[in-house]
């Protein structure tokens, strides 16, 4: 299953936007008109893929930023 599949059933977001950036992107909010800066804090993870999304919620509007990443297994 698809981890933004598995996201979109939590409902905690209203939108997603995909991001190239790893640890936070600027975001003009639809709902303030303000320049919001989102940290991407929160991770979902896959332990038998390594796959990883890196998350982050626009605490006015409801838009979700995430980046797809790939977690190294270790040695």
């Amino acid at each position: 299953m698809d981890m933004m599949e598995v996201l979109r059933g939590i409902g905690c977001a209203k939108n997603f936007k995909s991001t190239s950036n790893f640890y936070y992107d600027d975001h003009i909010c639809g709902k303030s008109g303000d320049n919001i800066r989102i940290r991407l804090d929160y991770v979902l993870s896959n332990e038998v893929t390594d796959d990883v999304l890196r998350l982050g919620v626009c605490p006015d509007c409801g838009l979700c930023l995430y980046h797809r990443d790939h977690q190294s297994s270790g040695l």
